[in-house]
């Protein structure tokens, strides 16, 4: 049975390696301009949770609170386990931590080109801004919009 649950440090290797493995399918669609700048003020602690089946790590999400909000900053599935409602089962319990938090909005950006818009709407997300990107570029150099997305809780 799926299991999530916060992570631990024992997780931190396998959460690793699964980032960079999905990552590696998402550089396919896009990747990050050289001349990019990332504003990375205002840093927020980040709780980190894990899908696991038989204690191996097959999902997870970190999440950033924002005051009223909580983002999240990073949703990653096994390719092995897609289409097997992992990503919702993490974005349930997104929902109760940020419920549990005082937070009244769960938020996300994704670039609309990598698919993953229709994925959230059905998890409850809706588009509230969409605009080109400016730190990111397609694989072809071409350019890409960034949704925001929200649920409210």
């Amino acid at each position: 049975m799926i299991e999530v649950r916060e992570a631990e440090p024992q997780h931190r290797p396998e959460t690793a390696l699964l980032a960079r493995r999905v990552n590696e399918g998402i550089r396919k669609v896009y990747q990050v301009r050289s001349d990019a700048r990332w504003n990375r003020s205002g840093r927020r602690e980040r709780v980190q949770l894990v899908a696991t089946l038989d204690e191996a790590v097959i999902g997870a999400a970190s999440l950033a609170h924002h005051g009223q909000r909580v983002h999240l900053v990073g949703l990653y599935v096994d390719p092995n386990y897609k289409g097997r409602g992992v990503a919702g089962r993490l974005v349930e319990a997104a929902a109760g931590l940020a419920r549990e938090r005082g937070a009244r909005r769960l938020t996300l950006a994704t670039m609309r080109e990598t698919g993953n818009v229709p994925l959230f709407e059905r998890l409850g997300f809706q588009v509230v801004e969409e605009h080109e990107t400016e730190t990111v570029q397609g694989a072809a150099g071409t350019a890409l919009r960034e949704a925001f997305m929200e649920r409210l809780l």
